[in-house]
């Protein structure tokens, strides 16, 4: 197994249910995500708190496949299809090692080698991640900056990612999705984002399944740059308006909105589902084709997805877990959205 020569990721974790900070390269992204299962006894509930607590000292293996999508969809006044371009990253898979005690710890997280068809097929990203995230039994709190370049259309006269196309790329293409978002849990002794958190109440250290209303309260910056066009009129079939191209643009939304999480606990296993919409005012300053300047209110609306499976087995920790988040802006011809996903995969050993 090989490793590119700027491979080094460096991510820090600071709080078992606390802080977690993820820290990634231009080789790729390391996060940090701790999922505990909770058995279905508060007798082996108790058992494992103690045993948990007791054993502060603990190493981990994970593997991630991140990414920064950006989609751009011309509208249409009378209801016809229209053609979407996508933008994709070809970010690379990340394995990592990490030492954990009593919740602070550090992981050095490396990126698998890609092919280099994949390479020649979607070209090469750039990009570097920064997570931070604390929860406690009434909501918590999530930071993220991320920041990518080097893209391909992915829907760019291929019928999917397994075939042997040569995609269109965009190797000066530029983003930044930077953000804040805020949860607030109304009923507590029901659900909580993080089934580690200590704080009573916990409804996982009693062996309960259940959910509850979540407010969100979410703001977002996002910027995109080039130093040619990557939208051409023809995209939209005609449909996107010629003063509508971009070449920069830069992004400041404040959303507000609500959902519901929901936590099935059986046994050693443990599944939670979350899911919020938001709707506010977002502020727009673009830099057109013909370098004119605009700035602009309109609305944008958001969507906020995570689910993680855990299994606890003895004093160790097993699971997934799946991120999703979505903004999207509308611009006057056409509607621009800014996706994060992240599937991440762990294993923790208590010592």
């Amino acid at each position: 197994m090989s490793f590119p020569g700027k491979s080094s990721i460096a991510k820090l974790g600071a709080g078992l249910l606390a802080w977690t900070v993820s820290l990634a390269t231009s080789a790729g992204m390391a996060a940090t995500t701790e999922g505990a299962a909770s058995p279905n006894s508060a007798n082996r509930l108790s058992t494992f708190r103690s045993k948990y607590l007791e054993n502060p000292l603990a190493v981990s293996l994970s593997l991630e496949k991140p990414s920064l999508g950006m989609r751009f969809k011309p509208k249409s006044d009378d209801g016809r299809a229209t053609k979407e371009t996508w933008l994709k990253p070809n970010a690379h898979v990340l394995w990592g090692l990490g030492l954990d005690y009593n919740g602070y710890g550090a992981v050095l997280a490396l990126p698998l080698a890609q092919d280099q068809e994949s390479v020649q097929r979607k070209g090469s990203t750039e990009h570097f991640d920064l997570i931070l995230h604390r929860y406690w039994s009434g909501g918590g709190v999530d930071f993220f900056f991320e920041s990518y370049k080097g893209f391909y259309r992915s829907n760019d006269g291929s019928s999917g990612d397994n075939d042997n196309s040569t995609y269109t790329q965009h190797a000066d293409v530029a983003a930044i999705h930077t953000g804040l978002n805020y949860y607030y849990v109304f009923s507590p002794d029901r659900y909580n984002i993080d089934v580690q958190v200590r704080e009573r109440p916990n409804p996982v250290y009693a062996g309960l399944s259940g959910g509850s209303l979540i407010a969100l309260l979410a703001l977002d910056y996002n910027k995109v740059s080039a130093t040619s066009p990557f939208l051409k009129v023809e995209d939209g079939a005609g449909a996107i308006d010629s003063h509508d191209l971009i070449l920069a643009g830069e992004f400041s939304t404040a959303t507000v909105g609500g959902g519901y999480g929901y936590t099935f606990i059986r046994g050693s296993h443990s599944v939670r589902g979350q899911l919020l919409m938001g709707l506010g005012p977002q502020q727009q300053h673009l830099t057109s084709l013909d370098r004119t300047e605009t700035t602009r209110t309109m609305t944008a609306t958001k969507a906020n997805l995570s689910s993680d499976y855990a299994f606890f087995w003895r004093n160790n920790i097993f699971g997934v877990n799946v991120r999703y988040d979505d903004l999207r802006t509308n611009l006057s011809s056409y509607e621009m959205s800014t996706t994060v996903t992240s599937v991440f995969f762990y294993g923790l050993w208590r010592i």
